[in-house]
């Protein structure tokens, strides 16, 4: 982004397109970018989500959806721990 909104918020970068295709299927960074949403923020909880795909989705894209929740949770996760080092440099 060349010129980011001045809002208090930091903006991150994370490689969801290519965690969606590591997993086979760009369609799926959709998910993984929600799951980030979820993970570093109070959007919903995980087994809402997981629940949703679980009941909303055909079911052969149900465990490929699930994985990809998770793969969002873990680049969220990562960005956290992150920031946790930098804070204490």
């Amino acid at each position: 982004v060349d010129n980011p909104p001045e809002v208090e918020c930091q903006p991150i970068s994370m490689a969801m397109v290519q965690a969606a295709r590591d997993l086979g299927n760009v369609r799926v960074a959709n998910i993984i970018a929600l799951s980030i949403m979820m993970e570093l923020t109070d959007l919903c909880q995980a087994e809402t989500l997981r629940n949703l795909v679980e009941s909303r989705m055909p079911q052969r894209f149900v465990s490929l959806n699930l994985e990809a929740l998770e793969v969002g949770v873990d680049l969220a996760k990562s960005v956290n721990s992150a920031k946790k080092t930098e804070k204490r440099q």
